[in-house]
C-alpha cells in the first residue's frame, strides 16, 4: 500500500520521523538530505506530488520543471526568497510557509542579542576566555566601554509583522521605547500595543538608538541598509538582523563598523550562507556578533514547523484548488493546471 502513495520529498533534511506521522495513510515521505537541486534525481523528481523545504535549499525553475506532478512546495519557516516563486506559480505550483513556528524563538533571539549589544556581554566573556584578570574598576571599564543603559533609549523595528510585534513587547518591559515603519501595517497596530509609528524609514534612522530588522527580503529590501541609509542613522546606532542576510549590505556595514558610525553589530543572518566570514566583508570587522541563522530554533519550535508543513501538504493533496492553503504565497502568480490538480 505504502508504494501506492503519492510521494512527498523532504529536499534538504533526511529526518522525516515527524512528517511521516503527519502523513501516514496520506502520502509516502522521502527525505534527501539534499542542498543541491541538480542533487535530486530525476526519478524522485518526476514523481513527487509535493515537496518540503528548509532554508538552505534553492527551488529553481529547473527543479521544479522536473517535478511534472508537484502541486505544492512548502516552506518549513517563513522566508521564501530562495524559492522561484513566480516559476512555480506559472506552473500551477503552489508555494506555502509556515510563518508562525518560530515567533517567540526569533523574538527571543533579538531581544538577547540586544541585550549583549547593550551589556556587552559577549565581549567580556571573551576577555575571561583569554584569560583577562579584572581586578578592579578601571579593567572593567575598559572591556565594557561599549556598555549602555536601555531605559531611555529608542529601539527601532523595520517591520512590525508577529516577530516584530512579539520583539516590541519584549523590548518595552526591558525600557526601552518602541517605534517602528512598516507601510503595509494596518492602521491602529502602534496603539494597539503601545508603541510609535512613524511614516519613513529616514525618520526612524534619525531617532533610533537601536534598529532590529523584521522585514522580508524582496526586491524592495535588498540591501535596505547601505552606505547611503548608513549615512542617516545616529552616530553608534546598534544594529540586529535576525531576518534576512540580503537587507544589508555587509561592505557599507563593515566600513560603518570601523568608523564608529555604527556602535555595533549582532546578526544572525548574512548575505551568503553558510557564513563566509574568513573570506567575506565583514571579516575584521569591530564590535560584531555572528551566529548560524539559528534564531528561529527550539526542539519545540522544530516540531511544530514540521507539523505544520505536514498539514499543508495533506491539505493540498486532498484539494482540487489551491485557493483554500494556508500561507499561499504565491497566489497572485498562481495559473491553476488541471493536471497536476485533478
Amino acid at each position: 500500500m505504502a508504494a501506492s502513495l503519492p510521494l512527498v520529498l523532504v529536499l534538504d533534511s533526511s529526518k522525516v520521523d515527524v512528517e511521516a506521522e503527519t502523513l501516514k495513510g496520506i502520502a509516502r515521505v522521502v527525505g534527501l538530505g539534499k542542498h543541491f537541486p541538480a542533487d535530486i534525481p530525476n526519478e524522485l523528481a518526476s514523481q513527487v506530488v509535493a515537496c518540503i523545504v528548509w532554508h538552505t535549499i534553492d527551488v529553481d525553475a529547473e527543479l521544479l520543471n522536473r517535478m511534472v506532478k508537484c502541486k505544492a512546495v512548502v516552506r518549513t519557516g517563513a522566508g521564501f526568497d530562495r524559492i522561484d516563486v513566480k516559476t512555480a506559480g506559472s506552473l500551477g505550483i503552489a508555494v506555502c510557509n509556515t510563518p508562525a513556528y518560530g515567533t517567540e524563538e526569533v523574538a527571543d533571539s533579538a531581544m538577547s542579542l540586544i541585550l549583549n549589544l547593550y551589556r556587552w556581554t559577549l565581549w567580556l566573556e571573551r576577555e575571561i576566555a583569554k584569560g583577562k584578570e579584572f581586578h578592579g574598576i578601571s579593567d572593567v571599564i575598559e572591556v565594557a566601554t561599549g556598555a549602555r543603559r536601555i531605559r531611555g533609549k529608542t529601539l527601532g523595528l523595520i517591520g512590525i509583522g508577529a516577530i516584530g510585534t512579539a520583539l516590541a513587547l519584549r523590548a518595552k518591559a526591558f525600557g526601552f521605547d518602541v517605534a517602528f515603519y512598516d507601510p503595509y501595517v494596518s492602521d491602529g497596530v502602534h496603539k494597539s500595543i503601545g508603541i510609535r509609528q512613524v511614516e519613513t524609514l529616514e525618520e526612524l534612522f534619525n531617532m533610533s538608538d537601536c534598529l532590529s530588522l523584521h522585514c522580508p527580503l524582496v526586491p524592495g529590501t535588498k540591501q535596505l541598509l547601505n552606505k547611503k541609509t548608513l549615512q542617516q542613522v545616529r552616530d553608534g546606532v546598534f544594529i540586529v538582523n535576525t531576518s534576512r542576510g540580503g537587507l544589508i549590505d555587509e561592505v557599507a556595514l563593515a566600513e560603518a563598523l570601523k568608523s564608529g558610525k555604527v556602535g555595533a553589530a549582532a546578526l544572525d543572518v548574512q548575505e551568503t550562507e553558510p557564513s563566509t566570514y574568513a573570506t567575506g566583508p565583514l571579516k575584521g570587522a569591530p564590535n560584531l556578533i555572528l551566529t548560524p541563522h539559528s534564531g528561529w530554533y527550539s526542539k519545540e519550535a522544530v516540531i511544530e514547523s514540521r507539523e505544520t508543513a505536514a498539514k499543508v501538504v495533506a491539505a493540498a493533496l486532498k484539494a482540487h484548488s489551491a485557493e483554500g492553503l494556508r500561507n499561499f504565497v504565491n497566489k497572485r502568480d498562481f495559473v491553476l493546471n488541471e493536471s497536476r490538480w485533478k
